[in-house]
């Protein structure tokens, strides 16, 4: 994945799987990724176990715990829509909670929703008035998109986009640290990850990322041009409707907001473009925490 890469001179990225004895045969009961350094351990992003997680969530981690040894953790991530596990890892002896980052991850939850259509119809007139400008505008708008390796020809207008877009809002952008970054996340994981670009009138008007994995759909980054005549919104509801179609009960998660930080000047406008696609929001948490064997007792 795409933390291994830039991580790679300061951690190494190892994945585990858990087991129980049942009748005296191993039964897997989930998985996890850890990145691990000389100062901390991050799992990434968090336990996925077999359902109901919550009944095994706090045994399974005090084995983890005690597998791994005594040190430094961190657990949770800024598109992780799982619930906080503050309370859980309180519950573990051998644990000291050092900070909490409460965040805020929204997504929208199609099952919320009997069709695609009747979504559709829920989203704001504003983003389906761009949406349909975009189609009178340019006749022939099409959308194309790549998964995987293939992937990597439509990166140069990816980052294109993006470095205009940002310049339009007055933020830096380093191109050449995105598009190592992106080309970093198609190479680490060319199953999951999928880019898509809208034209029309012989040009790129507006491009997309993001990766699927499951029921869950997660968007990493995009951009456009200035004059796209609603080709942006044209492109996120094709994504949508494409996630819907893959899952009808899944998710699409559109990014996170961390209120300690938040500057509603800055980031204002993504949040309610977010709502206008009727997100939901789901309160999570990054913990960082010590384990210490001498403590269990």
């Amino acid at each position: 994945m795409a933390w291994s890469i830039k991580h790679r001179f300061t951690s190494r990225l190892r994945r585990f799987e858990l087991y129980i004895d049942e009748d005296g045969f191993p039964r897997k009961i989930g998985q996890f990724l850890l990145g691990e350094s000389k100062l901390e351990r991050v799992f990434l992003d968090r336990l996925q176990l077999i359902e109901p997680a919550n009944d095994i969530w706090v045994p399974a981690m005090a084995a983890i715990l005690a597998k791994l040894g005594a040190g430094r953790y961190r657990y949770g991530w800024e598109l992780n829509i799982e619930q906080s596990r503050e309370g859980d890892l309180s519950l573990i002896p051998g644990v000291t909670i050092s900070s909490v980052r409460p965040i805020v991850v929204e997504a929208v939850d199609f099952s919320r929703w009997s069709s695609w259509d009747e979504y559709h119809r829920a989203t704001s007139n504003n983003i389906r008035r761009n949406a349909k400008k975009a189609m009178n505008e340019f006749p022939d708008i099409r959308t194309e998109v790549r998964r995987g390796l293939g992937s990597v020809v439509q990166i140069r207008d990816l980052i294109n986009l993006r470095a205009e877009m940002y310049k339009r809002k007055g933020i830096g952008f380093q191109g050449a640290k995105a598009a190592i970054n992106a080309l970093g996340n198609l190479l680490s994981s060319p199953n999951y990850v999928f880019t898509a670009l809208v034209k029309g009138a012989g040009a790129t008007l507006a491009a997309f990322t993001g990766s699927s994995f499951g029921a869950q759909t997660t968007y990493t980054e995009g951009g456009s041009r200035e004059e796209n005549s609603g080709a942006a919104w044209y492109l996120m509801i094709a994504m949508l409707q494409r996630a819907y179609e893959r899952s009808p009960d899944g998710k699409f998660v559109m990014g996170y907001i961390d209120h300690a930080i938040h500057d509603e000047s800055v980031g204002g406008g993504l949040l309610r473009s977010r709502r206008s696609c009727r997100v939901t929001d789901y309160e999570t948490s990054i913990i960082y925490f010590r384990w210490d064997a001498a403590r269990d007792s």
